[in-house]
């Protein structure tokens, strides 16, 4: 139990920094898959179209940047931090060593990394780094997160009611062709791609992604977390910015690694526009790197969410040899 001055002590902190989740196993199913991307507006093929998939470099169906949130409850509780009554997501980064394919079974494991108290605008807070490794059934790391999560009890308050605006929706068709590292450049803007959540999508989110915290599709929980209202999940943002940059790459392109901060609370209703812009271009040893920086902004000019991904594209002289090579899929898929 916290002190009454609201502060851990040493001995506290470290039970906190002890804490390890059980390990979750995941069934990567087809049907989950088009699930989830439904959820997030996302169309590429990789994802959603058996024929192109098995048409593709990959062989089969792979699962979209941020699917693995799946995999275990989005809100870990800490027995130490149980004054600390209220949640909310800081930040999340992904690095990926190979693609999640339908009928893989992924276990997933979480620990703590390390754990700081702050006093933010929310109130007295304690800010927990976690760390997790998704491993296949080969027992290959597949994917490793690490995400930041902010605990607090103080009130929030926003300084006036969000204002829901006009319905608007864009999403670019996904690159067909081949993206190679010569033809970026660095400053080179991504195509725009825009959102627009309504409840309906937070609730297929929340089913799809296994994230059921009620901020997110019950407005009389939210009040009573200080909130002014149902909020926009931010792994749902985050999925955004993983769509914008898997759309614009390309097939023939890697995503390596992707890293979001939660800036701001966006809510149903408003419109959402992802940006981005290739930052820089560069080579190790003989993969060639792109990194671009990301935005997400709401209709009020908030930048709520900020990005950044690293991703490999094939040499136009080395030909698509040039390309990581993606495992092979497993023998078996899982409807």
């Amino acid at each position: 139990m916290a002190q009454q001055n609201g502060t851990l002590s040493d001995e506290q902190k470290q039970a906190v920094l002890r804490w390890e989740g059980d390990l979750q196993t995941l069934h990567i199913e087809r049907g989950h898959l088009h699930a989830f991307a439904d959820a997030i507006g996302d169309p590429n093929p990789l994802w959603t179209d058996e024929l192109a998939a098995r048409n593709s470099r990959f062989g089969g169906l792979i699962a979209p940047p941020t699917f693995l949130r799946a995999a275990r409850s989005a809100i870990p509780r800490i027995p130490q931090l149980s004054e600390y009554t209220h949640i909310l997501d800081a930040s999340s980064e992904w690095e990926y060593e190979e693609p999640v394919r339908v009928g893989d079974t992924i276990t997933a494991d979480l620990h703590v990394k390390s754990a700081a108290q702050r006093n933010l605008d929310v109130g007295p807070a304690v800010l927990v780094v976690f760390e997790s490794s998704y491993r296949n059934q080969f027992n290959r790391v597949a994917v490793r997160q690490r995400s930041t999560l902010v605990y607090y009890k103080g009130a929030q308050q926003a300084s006036e009611p969000y204002k829901p605006l006009h319905k608007h929706h864009h999403t670019p068709t996904p690159r067909s062709g081949v993206l190679y590292w010569e033809d970026v450049q660095e400053g080179q803007e991504l195509p725009l791609l825009t959102k627009q959540c309504d409840s309906m999508q937070l609730v297929k989110y929340a089913g799809a992604s296994r994230d059921f915290y009620q901020i997110h599709y019950d407005k009389d929980f939210a009040l009573a977390n200080k909130l002014n209202g149902i909020i926009v999940h931010g792994a749902l943002k985050m999925a955004f910015l993983g769509q914008l940059v898997t759309q614009w790459m390309g097939e023939w392109g890697t995503l390596k690694k992707l890293s979001v901060q939660y800036r701001g609370m966006d809510v149903p209703g408003d419109v959402l526009t992802i940006k981005g812009k290739v930052t820089k271009k560069y080579t190790e040893g003989n993969r060639y790197c792109i990194n671009c920086d990301m935005r997400l902004e709401n209709g009020r000019d908030e930048k709520t969410t900020t990005g950044r991904a690293v991703v490999l594209l094939p040499f136009r002289e080395a030909g698509l040899q040039s390309v990581p090579v993606a495992q092979e899929p497993s023998e078996k898929a899982v409807d």
